[in-house]
């Protein structure tokens, strides 16, 4: 789960000034920071408390770690760290899922009516963030397992549908490293990257 979200770029690579070189080199840069991150925080952890039966809950064992480690401050400094990267993360989040559910609205697999619109004033598809915004705030009826649950089916579903479909895209229209072949249409890759603002 550590590595869910670093696709939700990739939803904004119509927004990028050059698409082709920074969308790339972005999922990879977040891979391989997000890569580092993780191996050093759960090696510090590990190393500092390798016993967390003596917590107990699990679920709360974090805030007891940061203050076994450095006391009162440090617990209530990763306190505000934590609460600062999850809003961070649901923002993220919620801005790709909007942009998204656009994207399909703009091509038709969603009602335009609905999803195609954007705010005349912002350029934002307002209805998208709050549709998100409504389905995200479902969340608070669910416990941390099955909030957990659904994340972990929710991620095997989405990333083996993307993964059919560019098997069904790549037989469907021959693209091979990139080429289409001579002489077959252009390819909704070649037409989606224009400069940002294109909402």
């Amino acid at each position: 789960m550590s590595f869910l979200g670093l696709d939700a770029v990739s939803t904004l690579s119509e927004e990028a000034e050059r698409p082709r070189r920074d969308i790339p080199r972005a999922i990879l840069l977040i891979v391989a920071a997000a890569g580092v991150f993780f191996l050093a925080v759960t090696y510090v952890m590990q190393t500092l408390f390798p016993d967390v039966s003596a917590v107990g809950d699990i679920v709360r064992a974090p805030p007891e770690i940061a203050r076994y480690i450095g006391g009162a401050a440090f617990q209530i400094l990763f306190v505000g760290g934590y609460l600062t990267t999850v809003l961070g993360c649901g923002l993220t989040q919620q801005m790709s899922a909007a942009r998204l559910l656009f994207a399909m609205g703009r091509d038709g697999m969603l009602p335009r009516a609905v999803f195609r619109r954007v705010d005349p004033r912002t350029g934002v598809p307002a209805v998208n963030v709050l549709v998100v915004g409504l389905i995200a705030a479902s969340a608070v009826f669910l416990d941390l397992g099955s909030a957990a649950s659904l994340i972990d089916f929710g991620a095997y579903v989405a990333f083996a549908a993307v993964n059919l479909a560019v098997i069904g895209f790549w037989r469907a229209t021959g693209v091979r490293d990139g080429r289409r072949p001579a002489g077959s249409p252009p390819t909704y890759c070649n037409r989606c990257c224009r400069p940002s603002g294109s909402w």
